[in-house]
């Protein structure tokens, strides 16, 4: 029998229920984008905007690269960290990105949003006031392990909103038919022949992975991800 099919050992590693967590994040995803809690201020409307800018937290910095990746000829995009010191002005809409909110970075650029007077969206899982023209998406918390498809979720949502964007829901609903297909086979029970998971784990073990990007814009990500 193979170590992986061992119940008693998948509980030893993953302390967290890690497995169980992600077969059901397809179906967590698709109710995150159907009915995630979206607060607009009253005079909300979507405008012309010369450039999309979003400033995210480390954590949550592949979900902005992603989309960046998907969505960048469609709309000029650019990714900063929140501790980058960026020029922007009402022309631009300006998203912050922090899942825990708990980078003083973060407050300082909500604090600039008033000075500036541009368009801006704000994810994270704590509430702030809204002022002008902004929304905000308010995320559930979780294990930030776990958060990448909720906030990636989110920043689709924010670029809907401000007509960025056409509607992803058709998009969103054909992926999540394909992982929630794919979702079974990952389960513990699942014996390894037939396992992606569990096959991977065996594969990897006391190996050195190595990340490659196919082209210079997933490059960062890359990194990231070994990281």
């Amino acid at each position: 029998m193979k170590r992986l099919d061992n119940a008693e050992i998948i509980k030893k590693y993953d302390k967290k229920n890690y497995c169980h967590n992600i077969i059901h994040m397809p179906q967590n995803i698709f109710w995150g984008y159907d009915k995630c809690k979206i607060n607009l201020t009253d005079t909300f409307e979507a405008k012309k905007y010369e450039r999309v800018v979003i400033f995210s937290s480390a954590n949550d910095l592949i979900s902005a690269k992603l989309i960046k990746e998907a969505f960048h000829k469609i709309a000029k995009i650019s990714v900063f960290t929140i501790d980058t010191k960026v020029f922007y002005d009402r022309n631009d809409l300006v998203i912050l990105l922090d899942y825990n909110l708990s980078d003083d970075n973060s407050l300082k650029i909500y604090n600039s949003f008033a000075k500036i007077e541009c368009d801006f969206a704000i994810i994270s899982t704590e509430k702030l006031e809204l002022t002008k023209n902004s929304m905000q998406v308010v995320l559930n918390k979780m294990e930030k392990e776990l958060a990448l498809p909720y906030t990636f979720t989110a920043l689709i949502k924010v670029l809907e909103n401000y007509k960025i964007i056409p509607s992803q829901a058709d998009e969103i609903k054909s992926v999540i038919a394909s992982l929630i297909t794919r979702a079974g086979a990952l389960a513990e029970h699942v014996d390894t022949n037939y396992n992606f998971g569990k096959l991977s784990a065996e594969k990897l073990e006391n190996k050195i992975p190595f990340f490659v990007a196919e082209n210079r814009d997933l490059e960062n990500l890359a990194l990231i991800w070994q990281k």
